[in-house]
């Protein structure tokens, strides 16, 4: 989508099958609901795979962003998706504020990644209000499931991500488990 994409590191080309296999289970590739972008480079997969990109981030980023220019990483965002026209629509901002927005405007995605905060909190509001608006058949895919950098368990991603598996399980497939966890939604 981009001319010259330019990321400080790659850490999305360890995932990209992962990402593929994902897309080929998704029943439609309509619409995908990005929560944490970055610099873009999952953005720029998810635009050459569905046909519209919701993008959030606040672009402060969290505590493993110590001495991270994030104006820098938003100028970067920016930079690399600047080719994806009325396809890409980024909302800066809180995710759980944006993604009541898009619930309020009975938004449905295709595919929805989760990977914004680290701290459980809110790795939990994300998916929940994710999953309300995945299609049936979708695909969620959360990052850093391993994730262990946190200060406590609960700076870390897993106890979100394992309880919203637990109190959704009669309406969900898990597809994967291992750094990234996926599920379709089969209700």
């Amino acid at each position: 989508m981009a001319c010259d994409p330019t990321f400080t590191k790659d850490w999305f080309t360890d995932n990209l099958e992962h990402f593929r296999f994902c897309a080929k289970v998704v029943l439609s590739h309509d619409s995908a609901l990005e929560i944490g972008c970055f610099e873009g480079r999952a953005t720029l997969w998810l635009l050459e795979t569905f046909g519209h990109v919701d993008a959030i981030d606040t672009f402060t980023g969290g505590g493993e962003h110590s001495g991270v220019d994030m104006a820098k990483v938003r100028e970067r965002f920016i930079e690399n998706t600047r080719h994806a026209g009325e396809s890409l629509a980024l909302h800066e901002g809180r995710s759980d504020d944006v993604l009541v927005n898009l619930l309020g405007l009975g938004r449905r995605y295709d595919f929805i990644y989760v990977d914004g905060s680290h701290a459980s909190r809110d790795v939990i509001i994300d998916a929940c209000l994710g999953w309300r608006m995945l299609a049936k058949g979708g695909v969620m895919l959360f990052d850093d499931y391993l994730w262990s950098r946190g200060a406590t368990e609960m700076d870390n991603p897993r106890p979100a991500i394992d309880f919203f598996l637990s109190t959704h399980c009669d309406e969900l497939d898990v597809l994967y488990r291992g750094w990234q966890v996926s599920v379709r939604k089969i209700k």
